[in-house]
């Protein structure tokens, strides 16, 4: 009796020091690291109302939108007004070309990839990181 008494202490024992491991282990070698700054909210620029018609197979479609574009780095402000009218003209174009497919999306992510793309292109590096539509009706 003794003898399961005694082991009974050491098994206990021992899962505690196991516990008490991987409850360090965790806590120490875990952790989440510090914050990545490209995690952060960027500042937000707003292109205004965009009205463009849409030829589709069927029909003539307009489509009326609010668009913002979320930045990266900092507040390239001065580099969005040089450009400004590039860049509205390249989303007037994405936006005149997208499918019916694309446009009947509800979260036109289609697009945003596009405008995206088009925008950083035109501002010659990896700027915007994400474009809100604040305002989509197809009419």
């Amino acid at each position: 009796m003794a003898k399961g008494k005694i082991l009974l202490i050491v098994l206990g024992f021992l899962f505690i020091l196991v516990v008490g491991a991987g409850t360090a282990f965790l806590f120490f070698f875990l952790q989440a690291s510090p914050e990545d700054p490209s995690d952060q909210p960027g500042e937000i620029a707003h292109l205004g109302e965009f009205v463009v018609n849409v030829q589709h197979q069927r029909s003539l479609r307009i489509v009326r939108t609010e668009i913002s574009l979320e930045m990266m780095n900092g507040n390239p402000e001065e580099k969005l007004e040089k450009n400004r009218a590039r860049i509205r003209d390249a989303i007037i174009s994405v936006l005149r070309g997208a499918g019916e497919e694309a446009i009947e999306d509800p979260a036109a992510s289609n697009i945003k990839e596009e405008i995206i793309e088009e925008v950083n292109h035109i501002l010659g590096e990896d700027l915007v990181r994400n474009v809100f539509f604040t305002e989509f009706v197809v009419q």
